[in-house]
């Protein structure tokens, strides 16, 4: 049976796209990758992205002491006692 016409237009198409793709792959790999200093972003204080590195800033030390860790227990008023009852 002979190829019909539709047939060979296709075939043409698919043999046309691999060659595109082939080469779309062969540019991607001339070009190269980036390196791994030009992929790295940063956060800075503000939560905005930037490429450039954070300047050190000096922490204060904060005592343990200081941090409360549980809830503060309410104390009771004499007026709120005579209303509770």
């Amino acid at each position: 049976m002979a190829i019909s016409f539709n047939k060979k237009e296709l075939e043409k198409k698919k043999v046309q796209k691999r060659k595109d793709k082939q080469k779309r792959k062969n540019e991607r790999k001339a070009v190269g990758s980036k390196s791994f200093d030009d992929m790295i972003a940063y956060v800075d204080e503000n939560g905005v992205i930037t490429d450039t590195p954070p300047e050190t800033v000096v922490k204060s030390a904060i005592e343990l002491d200081e941090i409360m860790i549980s809830t503060p227990k309410k104390e009771l008023n004499e007026e709120t006692k005579e209303e509770s009852l």
